[in-house]
């Protein structure tokens, strides 16, 4: 009886894991076959520093969830994000999440808010949606950088919506 229960857990262990979707480092927010980096924009979050990562420093990360109101988000419940997000040139609007890790926050760190940006994004470059946070004041700075020359870009916030504190 042991023997037969131990052989239908693992059929259904198996069963899971071949009927999951593979996790894809890269989001193809265009139509079309597969384009050289030459001819495509690439915007890209801040990749957390690892997991369970412990540090005494403040060190902040982006998600980016939605380019142009499609979702980038994969996996069986769309928490995954992308490590890069493929578009073609022109405007776009990136929803992301802001997260936060330092000593105050604990291990896992904390999403300190959700916001919206545009960016005129141009074919061969790359772009960080960055945001840094004053924990003095809890002004959050909103921005957008080319990783090709290091230079802000200019780009418009639309939508800010930043967490409160519970008292």
């Amino acid at each position: 009886m042991k023997f037969k229960t131990l052989i239908i857990a693992i059929i259904f262990l198996l069963f899971g894991l071949f009927s999951c979707k593979p996790y894809h480092k890269i989001a193809r927010v265009y139509d079309g076959p597969e384009r050289d980096e030459a001819s495509i924009a690439i915007v890209k979050g801040i990749d957390p520093p690892g997991k369970y990562h412990i540090s005494n420093k403040q060190e902040e990360y982006t998600f980016i969830n939605r380019i142009d109101s499609i979702s980038v988000l994969s996996g069986r419940f769309g928490v995954r994000t992308p490590k890069r997000c493929d578009l073609l040139p022109g405007i776009h609007t990136i929803e992301f999440h802001h997260y936060i890790n330092d000593d105050t926050f604990g291990i896992f760190g904390k999403c300190l808010g959700r916001y919206i940006v545009t960016v005129d994004a141009e074919a061969g470059r790359t772009y960080i949606i960055n945001a840094e946070t004053n924990l003095k004041t809890g002004i959050v700075d909103v921005f957008v950088t080319d990783a090709n020359s290091g230079k802000r870009v200019a780009s418009t916030v639309k939508y800010r919506y930043v967490l409160k504190e519970k008292e």
